[in-house]
């Protein structure tokens, strides 16, 4: 059953200040045992962070449609600086393909 969330509580509000911090929190996270809020295993999630670090870092190997190109630059900051709406959904093919 897929969970709606959007109206999930209890979800954590992450902030770090540098590599390590956010290092630190993934061995954490890798001991266990963890809870997700969301309808992504631990291992998906960890994946598609992994690829959007990749993506900053090496350059995308995707070309996003027209429409997103001309959004975008528009809505970069909101999203750097107050992060997306839990519930938030992307089309399949936008969550990084492979």
């Amino acid at each position: 059953m897929e969970i709606a969330t959007k109206s999930v509580q209890g979800r954590r509000h992450l902030r770090f200040a540098n590599y390590d911090e956010m290092l630190a929190d993934v061995h954490r996270l890798a001991a266990g045992p963890t809870r997700q809020f969301g309808n992504w295993s631990l291992g998906q999630i960890c994946d598609h962070l992994a690829k959007a670090m990749h993506t900053a870092v090496d350059g995308a190997s995707f070309s996003p449609p027209w429409i997103v190109k001309l959004i975008g630059p528009l809505l970069k900051n909101r999203f750097l600086t107050k992060g997306m709406k839990p519930g938030f959904r992307l089309p399949k093919a936008a969550i990084f393909p492979p």
